[in-house]
């Protein structure tokens, strides 16, 4: 009886939770907690490591068409099984290997290697990620020569995230120069909510980890994301990810943050400008008002006309006439007395 089992992580949208595709992870079954350590150890004892691989690879390819509709099946490549896993592409019903993707280690390999095993591959529609960039010597030219249609920072790029100026900057520039639209940036190694934070400002829109969700036998189609829009007056350094979803540029944001501004101070003066009145017509005696319907509604419409540069936001009339007072005023004669409107 074979020892092993194929355990998935999923790949979630960091702004949305939604999961979009699968690792599938090798595991020895009973010993799931041991990680990938206890495949090497079996595998010794069971016509070695390449042996226990290519059982795995089967494993799940075998269970490549049970995952939620949409999702990606991610298989770790190795160039002595691409010729096994082609063969097994072949035989899947039509339209599965469409959602199967290659993880090609960033340090292993030539690039003509590479080239010439996964083009029959990529024929039919299988996609490639380049694994654990970052790792190596994070070469560009292995981007250009190898097209993928999915990048996973290593996990110990992931960990420098927030701590090291040097590690933002690398991760956002790689998201700066890659088309999302043609290739897209997943965090490996999640593990705090704080990275997910720092990730989504720095432009990763995808990421897996135990934050996110721990490997399992399960599939969850969403996974729990911190909410993007909690911090609301993050909106001087809005998150990349959170830009592109909503198809807002850094311009909009800019007069957004300007509009904040101006409107906040506007309101500011008008409550000093109001108060003051209230203070001064409170030792004054009774209180009359007389504009439109009173003093007091056209001391908040002389400020705010001032500060709102004589734009009026009525939805009636325009320019001076829709903040124009009445001939009428309302007067209030002390505690204890009602309003009445005097003509």
């Amino acid at each position: 009886m074979t020892p092993w089992v194929v355990h998935w992580q999923p790949i979630a949208d960091l702004v949305t939770g939604q999961v979009v595709g699968y690792e599938a992870l090798g595991r020895v079954a009973g010993r799931e907690g041991e990680g990938f350590a206890a495949v090497r150890a079996a595998a010794r004892g069971r016509g070695g490591l390449r042996r226990a691989l290519h059982a795995l690879q089967d494993h799940a390819l075998t269970h490549s068409t049970d995952h939620p509709l949409g999702t990606h099946l991610c298989l770790n490549g190795r160039l002595d099984l691409l010729a096994s896993l082609e063969k097994a592409v072949v035989s899947l019903p039509p339209g599965v290997a469409a959602g199967l993707v290659v993880e090609i280690p960033e340090h292993g390999g030539t690039l003509s290697a590479w080239d010439h095993g996964l083009a029959s591959l990529r024929v039919r529609g299988v996609a490639v990620a380049v694994d654990d960039w970052g790792a190596g010597a994070a070469d560009p030219l292995r981007l250009v020569r190898l097209r993928p249609e999915w990048i996973k920072l290593d996990v110990a790029l992931v960990q420098q995230v927030g701590t090291s100026p040097e590690a933002d900057r690398l991760v956002e520039l790689l998201v700066r120069r890659t088309d999302p639209d043609v290739t897209r940036v997943i965090a490996e190694g999640v593990e705090r909510p704080a990275q997910v934070w720092r990730l989504r400002a720095l432009g990763v829109r995808f990421g897996q980890g135990f934050a996110l969700a721990p490997p399992g036998p399960d599939r969850p189609a969403r996974v729990p994301v911190p909410d993007p829009l909690e911090p609301l007056g993050d909106l001087d350094a809005p998150g990349l990810a959170l830009s592109q979803l909503a198809g807002v540029t850094r311009a909009d944001l800019a007069r957004l943050a300007d509009a904040r501004t101006a409107v906040a101070a506007a309101a500011e003066a008008a409550a000093r400008h109001t108060a003051a009145w209230i203070v001064r017509s409170a030792v004054a005696g009774p209180i009359h008002l007389q504009s439109d319907p009173d003093r007091f509604f056209g001391s908040c419409t002389a400020t705010c006309w001032r500060f709102c540069g004589g734009r009026s936001t009525a939805r009636t009339g325009s320019g001076r006439d829709a903040l124009r007072p009445p001939t009428s005023a309302t007067v209030w004669a002390g505690p204890g007395s009602r309003w009445r409107t005097a003509r």
